[in-house]
């Protein structure tokens, strides 16, 4: 009998089990040790305890050997790297805190792909609209400095008002044809916090998430990355995915969330999938000068944004965006770019937006 999509043996979940029973070995070990050198007889007890738990670790890590029933229907392939391939990239930026202890609600990551080869074009254009714009290239465009006006993107000009507007709309309009005219494919996702922590966290209702919403979004995101670079039938790639360097232990962070999905898989997506078509370990780089992660910046934003409507009201660029998104038919569990979670409530707008975007019509 044919099983369905997905870990219908609960083999992941097993591998949770067993690790977290080892780590409790270990520390009952400490304490049974403890305990007998002050003499007390609970050390026996706790010996005991630490012998179940490594049982029980055992009987977990054979129950998880197996493989993960792929929902997502993608090929797999040998050591990507000896086959040569040229890479596509994706670079992905953040909107939004992912702490739960932060009041806003959402936490965005946005995701941008794009070619190795269209990198140096991106960079010409973007080097021009600076140059006209500020008579230098070494400014970044940085999302909430644009969005406030602030700091190079005042734009304040001493003759008044209207002419500070003036100036503002130029570049305004220069960005959105830039965003235009740049070859690159879509991906977000936008995490609301309280209905995660509230529904997942707290009652514990689906074991195969992170409990980390930052995880929740490099997962959710490279799901749907994969999904792209497996089924282009165009040309066969290797996926490398880049990331702001925010500080040591952040990206190490970020690094261990990302090779938990290329060693284990998640529940609808096998490792040996992740391992085919992801370069192995994300690449580190902080935010300066021309590059593509520029425009990941404001995708997140424009996630962040919509996310945080319940998915009603289309910010600044949305229109431009929107058209590049990743779509392949029919358009859902996994095949769409833009993923918010979770969704409750917001199903009937979500809908309407991917059947705006190209998706089929549910049956």
């Amino acid at each position: 009998m044919a099983k369905g999509p997905g870990d219908p043996d609960g083999r992941k979940i097993a591998r949770r089990i067993a690790l977290q029973a080892e780590d409790a070995s270990k520390l009952a070990d400490v304490l049974s040790l403890r305990l007998r050198k002050t003499g007390l007889p609970a050390a026996d007890e706790v010996a005991a305890i630490a012998a179940q738990l490594r049982m029980l670790s055992d009987e977990q890590l054979n129950k998880a050997e197996g493989r993960v029933e792929a929902r997502l229907k993608t090929r797999v392939t040998g050591h990507p790297l000896l086959e040569n391939r040229k890479m596509n990239l994706l670079f992905m930026d953040e909107s939004g805190t992912s702490s739960f202890k932060d009041p806003n609600n959402v936490f965005a990551l946005g995701g941008i792909s794009m070619l190795e080869e269209d990198v140096a074009d991106y960079v010409a254009r973007a080097d021009a609209i600076k140059k006209r714009h500020f008579q230098r290239t070494d400014i970044t465009f940085h999302e909430p400095y644009m969005r406030k006006h602030d700091r190079d993107f005042s734009f304040y000009d001493p003759s008044g008002s209207e002419a500070t507007t003036r100036r503002r709309d130029a570049f305004d309009e220069d960005l959105l044809q830039l965003i235009a005219v740049t070859p690159f494919t879509l991906f977000g996702v936008g995490i609301r916090k309280a209905e995660f922590k509230s529904t997942y966290i707290d009652q514990v209702s689906d074991p195969y998430l992170p409990s980390k919403v930052y995880d929740l979004a490099i997962m959710l995101m490279i799901e749907r990355y994969v999904d792209y670079v497996a089924c282009n039938t165009t040309e066969k790639r290797l996926g490398r995915v880049h990331l702001e360097s925010i500080g040591a232990q952040e990206d190490a962070e970020h690094q261990s969330a990302f090779a938990d999905l290329v060693l284990y898989g998640t529940q609808y997506v096998p490792p040996k999938t992740f391992q085919s078509w992801v370069e192995v370990g994300c690449r580190f780089s902080p935010k300066t000068g021309s590059n593509p992660s520029e425009l990941a910046d404001i995708v997140a934003r424009e996630i962040y944004e919509w996310t945080k409507s319940d998915c009603t009201k289309a910010p600044k660029f949305w229109d431009v965006l929107t058209a590049k998104i990743h779509l392949r038919p029919p358009g859902y569990h996994g095949q769409f770019g833009v993923k918010v979670f979770p969704a409750d409530g917001l199903e009937a707008a979500i809908i309407m937006h991917r059947l705006k975007c190209g998706a089929e019509p549910q049956r």
